[in-house]
């Protein structure tokens, strides 16, 4: 994001899902000019972690040369919880099923800013691929 005109706002917003060893990077770049007075800007990072072997790095770059700028950066990195998965277990929601309602609930802020057929599809998609591989190839007999 880059801020040339006076009293200028954005706000930078990535989600990531890692799963099977998967790595996710973000690369955030913000600067403010000189004559860009009152501007602000923020970044926010939320990662989710689905297994040990994946990771998610985060490398803000905030640059200003505004003497009044407000810039932020904040980045989150959670895993699975297995309280969540456990309570949904119990409630009848199968291993499967209860990752995908979670995966599903970590996008729903993104989820809900795009047009409603293309969210009905990301939740399916999220949910195939929550399914174990030794899981599909017990539906595809």
């Amino acid at each position: 994001m880059i801020h040339l005109a006076p009293d200028t706002h954005s706000r930078i917003v990535s989600k990531s899902i890692s799963k099977d060893g998967g790595r996710s990077s973000f690369r955030g770049d913000i600067r403010i000019a000189k004559n860009a007075s009152g501007c602000s800007s923020s970044s926010v990072c939320d990662a989710l972690i689905l297994d040990p072997e994946s990771r998610s790095d985060t490398y803000p770059s905030l640059r200003t040369d505004a003497s009044d700028a407000r810039l932020a950066h904040e980045a989150t990195v959670e895993r699975i919880d297995g309280e969540k998965l456990f309570y949904l277990a119990s409630r009848g929601i199968g291993a499967d099923a209860a990752q995908g309602l979670l995966v599903n609930g970590f996008i729903e802020p993104i989820a809900k800013e795009i047009p409603m057929e293309y969210s009905i599809e990301l939740s399916r998609l999220i949910n195939l691929e929550m399914e174990r591989p030794e899981r599909k190839q017990e539906t595809d007999n």
